[in-house]
């Protein structure tokens, strides 16, 4: 379910009234402790004592999430308007989501790249402007425009909408995921969020411009908790920069997740 949220200009959700005893209670049913035994008792594990409890981790994660699904080997790409700016070059594009599905993206390569550079994801902030508000300077606030700012250090970035947002959205009803939750029981916001940045990493890895062994995800709020959670199932990305973006599932309703 939607819940408000602090950051820059949302529209106004439906409100959820308190329900102390219901949060309570998930406590214990979600991911109230992830860490092995022996770690709780002090032990320290070595990579191959580790991984057996990674994979209970992420069976359980994913339990909460949702598993996701097959992606296609190949994505479908449909170019925009590109805009050149003194340091880059910021194109609209599109490519293949989910089946019938197309996620709305800025891609900036910044300019006089002599060989394949490193390549950022930027999953924006909970903002009206969704893409535009880490990739076009003015439109947000300091810190939400990291998009742009890393294409001006020499890094390829990518930002998207997220699934609640026009284009990919009506307009009217943006960060309002009840709808996709009716259509996918089995699934949850945050899983699909996951998975539409994995398709994201498909894509960046089909341009000669990225190098795909310098692949990371920087994100604010909504970005940084995408960009957290991604990182942990997705070994692509092999630097990961998340702020104010992770949530203890504490107040997760449904066991759906809450997710902005």
């Amino acid at each position: 379910m939607i819940q408000s949220v602090s950051t820059d200009p949302i529209p106004s959700n439906p409100p959820i009234p308190d329900d102390f005893e219901h949060d309570l209670s998930l406590t214990g049913k979600l991911l109230a402790d992830l860490r092995p035994p022996e770690f709780r008792k002090g032990k320290r594990l070595n990579w191959k004592s580790w991984q057996p409890h990674r994979a209970s981790i992420e069976s359980r994660v994913l339990s909460v999430f949702g598993k996701f699904p097959r992606r296609p080997a190949r994505s479908k790409v449909r170019w925009g308007h590109s805009k050149k700016l003194p340091l880059y070059t910021r194109h609209e594009v599109s490519f293949s989501g989910e089946k019938g599905e197309w996620i709305s993206a800025f891609l900036l390569i910044p300019k006089k790249l002599e060989k394949p550079a490193p390549a950022m994801l930027c999953p924006h902030p909970t903002h009206i402007k969704g893409k535009s508000a880490g990739a076009i300077p003015g439109v947000a606030k300091d810190g939400f425009q990291y998009a742009w700012e890393l294409a001006e250090r020499g890094y390829i970035t990518l930002v998207w909408d997220h699934f609640t947002l026009p284009p990919r959205a009506p307009k009217g009803s943006e960060y309002d995921s009840r709808e996709f939750e009716r259509k996918n029981p089995e699934w949850s916001p945050l899983g699909k969020a996951l998975w539409d940045t994995m398709r994201s990493l498909d894509f960046l890895e089909t341009l000669p411009e990225v190098d795909p062994k310098r692949i990371g995800s920087m994100g604010l709020s909504l970005g940084g908790n995408t960009t957290f959670f991604t990182s942990a199932f997705d070994a692509r990305i092999r630097a990961a920069v998340c702020a104010c973006g992770c949530s203890t599932f504490r107040s997760d309703r449904n066991l759906r997740y809450n997710w902005v």
